[in-house]
């Protein structure tokens, strides 16, 4: 067989035309494709670094809110509506957590300082000792035991959004002279 292909390319003086056309065809072909896969491959790895950094951006906010409303003394609070919360704390400081207009996005804020850049929707959750919602919790906080906290970010570069919640009970609500 290799006898027959030397001797096949030996009696040949040169490339034709239709070779040289089979030879760019396939070649763009193959090109194609590989460009198609390295740029699926760019696209998931961005999507994917993208959504990893909101995901830990909004795991730290939700962690510095929790911490913060789980060491609430019981009295602490001094306003809770669905979209936000007053309340001292442990500094004996008042301070609250909302949302606010920041360059165009809705940002969640502790007081006037940005935990997290862009957030779609922020809402609190109150609960009584019976696990009952708390229809309106500014005339009830007293009554307050449990909050639910979620929130929907946007993911950077509009790839999807992230939604997180977490319920907690602040410890003084439970626990009396908890240290």
């Amino acid at each position: 067989m290799l006898k027959m292909f030397k001797k096949f390319w030996s009696n040949q003086k040169g490339i034709s035309l239709v070779e040289i056309v089979l030879f760019i065809t396939l070649s763009s072909i193959i090109g194609g494709v590989t460009m198609h896969v390295i740029s699926n491959q760019v696209s998931a790895y961005s999507f994917i670094t993208n959504t990893q950094n909101n995901l830990s951006d909004a795991r730290s906010a939700l962690t510095l809110i929790s911490n913060e409303l789980l060491h609430l003394d019981e009295g602490a609070i001094l306003d809770a509506t669905d979209t936000s919360i007053d309340f001292v704390d442990y500094n004996s400081n008042t301070t609250d957590f909302h949302t606010a207009s920041n360059n165009g996005n809705t940002a969640l804020m502790r007081g006037d300082k940005v935990l997290l850049a862009a957030v779609e929707s922020f809402t609190l959750t109150y609960y009584d000792q019976n696990n009952n919602a708390i229809a309106n919790p500014s005339t009830n906080v007293s009554d307050i035991r449990k909050i639910q906290i979620s929130f929907t970010t946007k993911a950077l570069g509009n790839e999807g959004t992230l939604a997180l919640t977490t319920t907690l009970t602040p410890r003084h609500f439970i626990y009396e002279d908890y240290q």
